[in-house]
């Protein structure tokens, strides 16, 4: 059975969006996509660190999720106290392409925003995921920096380094519009 603390935030039509907040016991309110094992443990720590996960349903089924976690931490020594970090936002395959993806992110954090406040906010993409690249870009991130990940601490490092397998986007909380 699963932990049903979801506040609703966003509905229209038949599309909702709900925040849950996750524990080390129910880290994900619905499985949706393949959990494998470095997935699974990135839940858990985003549980351990406060941080929100943000479902998008339609006709009440999950097809997708967002997640948003504090900013500093030793993964992330770029982000300072209040920034945040988005991602993974994760679709299921056939609702891709409707806009959800951006409805999605720009309405988890307009609410996270307005709920808890962040300075920036901050993702990291392949570079090769164009569809994610221009998502962010759309609702106004940067780019601001190439990353690498190390392999087995996960952390997140600015390299000056050029083609590097990720980029680091960056939005401004004063950016966001409460349309």
């Amino acid at each position: 059975m699963y932990n049903m603390k979801l506040q609703n935030i966003f509905e229209k039509d038949n599309i909702k969006i709900e925040e849950y907040t996750p524990t080390v016991f129910q880290p994900l309110y619905k499985k949706i996509d393949n959990m494998y094992f470095n997935k699974w443990i990135r839940f858990i720590i985003v549980s351990l660190s406060g941080g929100k996960i943000y479902y998008l349903s339609e006709d009440s089924n999950v097809v997708g999720y967002c997640m948003i976690v504090k900013g500093k931490s030793y993964r992330y020594l770029f982000a300072k106290k209040n920034d945040i970090i988005v991602g993974p936002i994760y679709l299921s395959q056939k609702y891709r392409g409707k806009g959800y993806a951006r409805l999605l992110l720009e309405q988890s954090l307009k609410y996270y925003n307005k709920k808890y406040g962040f300075g920036n906010a901050f993702a990291y993409i392949w570079r090769t995921n164009i569809a994610s690249n221009k998502i962010f870009l759309r609702i106004g991130f940067k780019i601001i920096a190439q990353i690498e990940v190390k392999k087995y601490s996960r952390k997140v490092v600015i390299s000056n380094k050029s083609k590097m397998d990720y980029q680091l986007f960056q939005l401004d909380s004063k950016q966001l519009t409460n349309d």
